[in-house]
C-alpha cells in the first residue's frame, strides 16, 4: 500500500463533517471474548460522540469492563474510548442534551419523553483515538480506491492507497 501524509487540521475538519452526516452508527463493545454490536443513535459535538442507553444494558456493562469501541457509520470507522456519565438531566451533561436538541430537534423531543424520564438512563461520551474513511475505486477514471486515515492521539493524518498487498503504518498507528 502506498501511502501519502495530508494536512492533520484538513483531513480533521473534514472527518468532523462527514460524522455530522450521520445520525445512526452502529456501536461494538466487548468484555472478555465477547464483542456485541448495535445501532445507536449519535450525537455529535466536534470530535466527540454521544449515545445514551440504560445502566442495565448489556453494552453499559462492557463499557465498564472495557472502555475501547467503534463505530461504523456509513464509510466511516471510528475508533474510540467510550466514558460513561451521568444521567442525561444531570448538569455535567448539559452540552450533551444542548447538541442533541439542536442537531436532532424531533428526536431529541422523543427522548426527553421516553428515555430521559427513566432513572437508569446514561450517557456514553466517545473520545475518537482514529477515524478511518473509505472511498470506492472510480473505475472509469481510473482512480483506485484509498483509506484516509486520521490519527488523533498522534495528530497525523494519512491517505493509504490499495495498490498492493502491503500493510501501511497508518493503519498500525
Amino acid at each position: 500500500m502506498s501511502q501519502i501524509e495530508l494536512p492533520y487540521d484538513d483531513l480533521r475538519q473534514h472527518m468532523i463533517e462527514e460524522m455530522k452526516k450521520y445520525h445512526l452508527g452502529f456501536l461494538a463493545t466487548s468484555e472478555g471474548d465477547f464483542v456485541t454490536v448495535r445501532q445507536m443513535r449519535l450525537i455529535i459535538n466536534g470530535l466527540t460522540i454521544y449515545c445514551h442507553t440504560g445502566i442495565y444494558r448489556r453494552k453499559y456493562k462492557q463499557i465498564m469492563a472495557n472502555p475501547q469501541v467503534a463505530i461504523a457509520a456509513g464509510n466511516l470507522q471510528i475508533e474510540g474510548i467510550a466514558s460513561l456519565k451521568g444521567h442525561p438531566l444531570d448538569e455535567e451533561n448539559a452540552e450533551f442534551r444542548e447538541v442533541y436538541q439542536k442537531t436532532q430537534p424531533e428526536r431529541y423531543e422523543r427522548s426527553t419523553l421516553m428515555h430521559f424520564a427513566r432513572p437508569d438512563q446514561r450517557v456514553i461520551e466517545i473520545t475518537p483515538k482514529k477515524i478511518s474513511s473509505y472511498t470506492p475505486p472510480d473505475l472509469e477514471a481510473g482512480k483506485e480506491s484509498f483509506h484516509d486515515i486520521l490519527n488523533i492521539e498522534k495528530q497525523k493524518a494519512h491517505r493509504v492507497y490499495r495498490s498492493d498487498n502491503e500493510e501501511s503504518s497508518a493503519y498500525k498507528d
